[in-house]
């Protein structure tokens, strides 16, 4: 497992945020461009990991609707850099699954999934071709908060602060607390639909590799059982750490997860664009890197 801190990830963050949100600011003060853009979407989103199994699409019981808003400036004619959230809702279920030995494991989870995003989106064509759809790759990192949940006797419990893997048993045999924050990086496609001068539909097809294998509470070995009951969540950590069709607790050190891989959720949206200031016509130069460069009357320069 490869576990990534969000401090680090900030300091990443930092110069492409700033950048985006000066060039967003100016919309109140650029009227002369389209350069910049606001898409409020949703769609699909899913998870695969320790509790999912070989199916590419899971059941339907296990996806959600996902809601998102980004912030987008126009780099140049190909390039664009977006500053995202997205909320939503990742489950899994091992009743639900078509592996014999996860259904007699049965553990389930559902968490909330925050997550704050920034994107680079590369189209396949210039936008002053003003082609009625136009294809692109999508590339981006993100941060994310969850908090894995469980039904445990009719109550949702929180499944982190319980240490169902031994986290809180003081002994250097077991793991430490993980964290309920990870930073992640998406790769994926999308197409760009032009409705009019203003308007624009997107579509997108974009899965996150997480670098936390925690978002299902579940990645490791089993604990001593007796040793988990004495630990702070007590009885309760014991019945959420093993909720099998089997009656025993599995023997301490028994696989209950894969530390091998990582979580990974998917997202497919389908958002509506806005653009601001006025529309490019044949012969235009549009980007904000450009307008920095040439600095003609202004930073944002002269658009024709």
């Amino acid at each position: 497992m490869i576990t990534a801190y969000p401090d680090h990830a900030m300091k990443l963050f930092k110069f492409p945020i700033t950048v985006l949100l000066v060039s967003l600011f100016a919309i109140g003060q650029v009227q002369a461009q389209s350069d910049f853009s606001l898409t409020i979407g949703g769609g699909p989103v899913f998870y695969n990991g320790d509790l999912s199994d070989s199916r590419l699409i899971p059941p339907t019981k296990l996806m959600s609707i996902h809601y998102g808003l980004e912030g987008t400036a126009m780099l140049t004619d190909r390039v664009e850099m977006s500053l995202g959230f997205l909320g939503g809702t990742l489950k899994g279920d091992d009743a639900l699954s078509n592996d014999k030995y996860k259904r007699i494991r049965n553990l389930s989870f559902s968490t909330s999934l925050s997550e704050f995003s920034l994107k680079m989106r590369l189209e396949f064509f210039k936008t002053v071709d003003f082609r009625p759809v136009n294809t692109a790759l999508i590339v981006g990192f993100g941060l994310i908060r969850f908090n894995p949940t469980a039904d445990i006797n009719g109550n949702e419990v929180d499944l982190q602060p319980l240490g169902t893997e031994g986290q809180y048993i003081n002994n250097a045999d077991y793991p430490v607390p993980y964290k309920l924050t990870s930073t992640v990086f998406m790769a994926g496609i999308g197409a760009r639909i032009t409705l009019n001068s203003r308007w624009a539909l997107l579509l997108d097809f974009t899965p996150r590799i997480t670098f936390t294998d925690y978002i299902d509470d579940v990645s490791g070995v089993y604990p001593d059982s007796a040793a988990l009951a004495t630990s702070p969540g007590g009885s309760l950590a014991v019945q959420a750490s093993y909720q099998g069709l089997n009656s025993s607790f599995p023997a301490k050190g028994r696989q209950r997860g894969s530390p091998d891989n990582n979580d990974v959720y998917v997202v497919g949206g389908i958002s509506l664009r806005y653009y601001f200031g006025e529309p490019y016509h044949s012969g235009s130069k549009p980007g904000v890197l450009r307008r920095i460069k040439n600095a003609k009357g202004g930073w944002w320069g002269d658009r024709h």
